[in-house]
């Protein structure tokens, strides 16, 4: 039995028998990855909040393609609970729809994995069978975040927003209606789920949050954010993924985005991150699986303001991540 097949088995049975506490463990991206206790009520409630916020209308089989260990497939199980709708769990995989051929219902994704479907015309053609698709675990590019809808009109397409420590996702946008008559409306920011309530730290701006999940506690996040509303807010980066360089603060996910969009390269097939300097105190490096010229980098990375270029480019065979799918950050080298 796999450990995909084990783990879903063992929690089945924990919430049959009525555990009130289940343990997972944070993903690890920029540190080591900690256990993390979550109680049944708030589980519930996280997924009655997701149904609420965005998916009355659909039909609530699910699909699962992401580690059931971790958040985004736990919180999968819990919704085949909660729900008392079907679940059908398979391996994690880079491109899981090459064999799998949903009939409707939902699924979750992460950008790295809907990058690979797009990538092949039958895995497309499945991506667009399914209902809606809720989408998490990093930052949508531009690119990817336009070409899902045009390229697979169908489903609703939805980005979360949330965490380990949230029971998964507390907000997210709705990118795409697909083929649904019932309109949800479509933003470029993201949304409180119904019952969370929101707030930004007035000197370091970190995002706060409040419902059930925190024990109707305020929860001080590591995320940047600019508060629009009450409820919506612009995400700008995590605090724990800025390089200061010269005194300037660069939020490396977004300039991720604006190296894959300047270059073409999918992200997850390189990062960001800084590198002691002394001068600079930290510069940033770039490590990238694609073998280009000196020439051609230069031209893309004149593009960006000074203090945003890549002064060290290194060429590796591997970008080490997650079994999330998220790079796994390294911190600032000697």
């Amino acid at each position: 039995m796999t450990q995909q097949q084990e783990f879903a088995n063992s929690f089945n049975n924990q919430w049959d028998e009525g555990a009130e506490t289940f343990s997972l463990t944070t993903s690890g991206t920029t540190g080591n990855p900690k256990p993390w206790i979550l109680h049944r009520s708030a589980l519930e409630w996280s997924a009655n909040s997701t149904r609420l916020a965005w998916l009355q209308d659909i039909s609530l089989h699910q699909y699962c393609f992401l580690p059931t260990w971790k958040a985004g497939g736990f919180m999968q199980l819990v919704r085949s609970k909660v729900w008392r709708q079907p679940i059908e769990i398979f391996e994690p995989q880079s491109n899981p729809l090459l064999t799998v051929k949903p009939n409707g219902g939902l699924a979750s994704f992460t950008p790295m994995q809907l990058t690979v479907i797009l990538s092949d015309p039958l895995s497309l053609k499945h991506l667009n069978r399914l209902d809606a698709v809720l989408i998490g675990g990093q930052s949508l590019t531009p690119e990817l975040e336009q070409s899902l809808p045009l390229r697979c009109p169908h489903p609703r397409f939805i980005v979360t927003f949330g965490s380990t420590e949230t029971a998964s996702h507390f907000a997210g946008k709705v990118i795409s209606n697909g083929n649904h008559p019932t309109a949800i409306p479509i933003e470029s920011h993201y949304r409180a789920t119904p019952g969370t309530r929101l707030r930004a730290n007035p000197f370091t701006h970190q995002l706060e949050i409040n419902n059930p999940t925190t024990q109707s506690q305020w929860l001080t996040t590591n995320d940047i954010v600019e508060m629009l509303d009450e409820t919506s807010f612009n995400w700008i980066g995590r605090k724990d993924l800025i390089i200061n360089t010269g005194g300037i603060k660069v939020h490396i996910e977004p300039l991720e985005s604006q190296i894959s969009i300047l270059t073409g390269w999918p992200l997850g097939s390189f990062f960001i991150h800084g590198k002691s300097d002394a001068v600079l105190g930290e510069k940033i490096a770039l490590k990238t699986l694609h073998n280009v010229d000196q020439e051609q980098l230069e031209f893309w990375f004149s593009c960006l303001p000074n203090y945003h270029q890549p002064k060290e480019i290194e060429i590796v065979n591997r970008i080490p991540i997650t079994e999330t799918g998220k790079i796994q950050r390294i911190k600032p080298e000697p």
